[in-house]
């Protein structure tokens, strides 16, 4: 993980076809239900430290910067097929993942998001 431009860095398998395709999105809770967590943007998702890019189709670049990744709001959450949609068979997705700490975070704390694969099977 981190800012290294590697395609293999996170693998999720998938025993069969879905019917949606699959997205990651990091919570702060087991319940999916909040983003408070100072790490995951204190309820903004858009400030949240965690960023990915999926890779499933090739390497993320030298210096790739991925999405935001807190909770389950548009943009926010990452698509693990690249948008290309359902999974038609069993598959390996993959993505690239790190966290960048702000220099002006202050606040000593731990941090552990809940991160959750979620689509839906026939």
């Amino acid at each position: 993980m981190g800012a290294g431009n590697y395609r293999y860095v996170m693998a999720f398998d998938f025993d069969g076809e879905t019917v949606s395709e699959p997205v990651l999105e990091l919570w702060d809770n087991s319940d999916l239900n909040s983003i408070d967590n100072v790490s995951l943007g204190s309820g903004i998702a858009s400030s949240s430290w965690f960023r990915g890019l999926a890779t499933t189709a090739g390497l993320p670049g030298d210096s790739w910067i991925g999405s935001r990744l807190a909770g389950s709001s548009e943009g926010y959450f990452l698509w693990l097929n690249n948008e290309a949609g359902a999974l038609e068979s069993a598959d390996t997705l993959y993505c690239q993942f790190k966290c960048v700490i702000p220099s002006t975070q202050v606040d000593a704390g731990v941090s552990v998001p809940v991160m959750a694969i979620k689509y839906a099977t026939v």
